[in-house]
């Protein structure tokens, strides 16, 4: 007997869930990564940068901080307001998702 055949005959494959997103869900992505980059790019660039530095580049505060010249609770700050002004930016894909 086949390995992918169980006892009822049907093809394991055919019980499992599709882990293929919908057409719908793919939209859903995709206007969500829009706004999102649209977002991002509305920021001051005094609060975009630390953000993109930190979240994009993977950089350390205090490796930002260096690069910005600035400390590293200047820089803490700033990605906090940016976070909290994406926030309220994106507040309606973030209410879609809850």
């Amino acid at each position: 007997m086949d390995a992918q055949i169980e006892e009822s005959g049907r093809r394991v494959i055919d019980i499992l869930p599709d882990q293929n997103p919908s057409p719908r869900q793919t939209l859903e992505a995709s206007e969500r990564a829009s706004a999102v980059r649209a977002a991002i790019a509305a920021l001051p660039e005094e609060l975009r940068l630390p953000l993109v530095l930190a979240e994009y580049e993977g950089r350390a505060q205090a490796e930002i901080a260096e690069i910005l010249d600035c400390s590293v609770k200047a820089v803490e700050m700033r990605i906090y307001r940016a976070r909290q002004q994406l926030r309220e930016q994106l507040r309606s894909f973030l209410e879609k998702d809850a």
